[in-house]
């Protein structure tokens, strides 16, 4: 409770002569300054430390200039340029609901199948289009769709060969391809990513709602009927 006191009382002081002396009572507070004058503080006046109003005088203090926010980068620039939603191993699904199947070139504003079929089709003959872009890429990320482990999924001869021509290439997994050509889609950045299907995807439960919610049928299973008795369950009768 002397903490409750003390603390409102000592914001009032606007001087730093602030006696070290508080008499605090159980209905007022007595404040000595310096200068030997005594003022008196009805209880009433004492704010008490972590009040039910301190909540709400504390909403708005991060409103205005520097308020941290979080935004959604696909949904926020969906129809403004490409970026890569989700992947499956037949495809890709954009920002914009667009699905692509099979392997793809994904610019910001356009879209290009890509005659590949696999990491052994990633050659100098099928990055040929790279080399005659105008104006040149900053960064050409490309996602091998292996999810075995593989030291070089890309012929690094293939890599040496892009960059003499002025291409700088990133060879990664798609997942984690998809995820760089969206950051620097953002932030503006010359980029293409080129993307082949990943040959294995783990499904988990959150896929199979997004895609039933997607199609309007959450309510439905092949395997389960919602509204009676299952395949292979025997109905008890009474």
């Amino acid at each position: 409770m002397l903490a409750n006191k003390i603390l409102p009382l000592c914001r009032l002081a606007t001087s730093t002569s602030l006696a070290a002396r508080v008499a605090a009572g159980p209905s007022s507070a007595r404040v000595t300054l310096a200068s030997g004058r005594q003022t008196s503080l009805a209880s009433s006046q004492v704010r008490h430390l972590y009040s039910p109003n301190d909540c709400v005088q504390k909403q708005g203090s991060y409103e205005g200039p520097g308020k941290t926010t979080v935004a959604i980068l696909n949904e926020d620039s969906a129809g403004l340029v490409n970026m890569v939603d989700s992947y499956a191993v037949d495809g890709f699904r954009l920002n914009d609901n667009t699905k692509i199947l099979g392997p793809c070139i994904v610019f910001p504003t356009h879209i290009l199948g890509w005659m590949v079929e696999g990491a052994h089709d990633i050659t100098e003959e099928s990055l040929a289009l790279f080399t005659i872009l105008d104006p040149k890429l900053d960064v050409l990320i490309i996602g091998h769709g292996m999810t075995k482990v593989s030291r070089n999924p890309v012929d690094p001869r293939t890599i040496l060969k892009m960059k003499q021509k002025g291409v700088n290439v990133e060879v990664l997994t798609t997942e984690n391809a998809i995820s760089t050509y969206n950051f620097l889609v953002e932030e503006g950045r010359v980029v293409a990513a080129a993307l082949i299907p990943p040959d294995f995807v783990k499904l988990v439960d959150t896929d199979v709602i997004d895609t039933k919610e997607r199609r309007g049928n959450l309510l439905s299973s092949k395997d389960f009927n919602f509204l009676g008795p299952n395949r292979g369950e025997t109905i008890l009768k009474n």
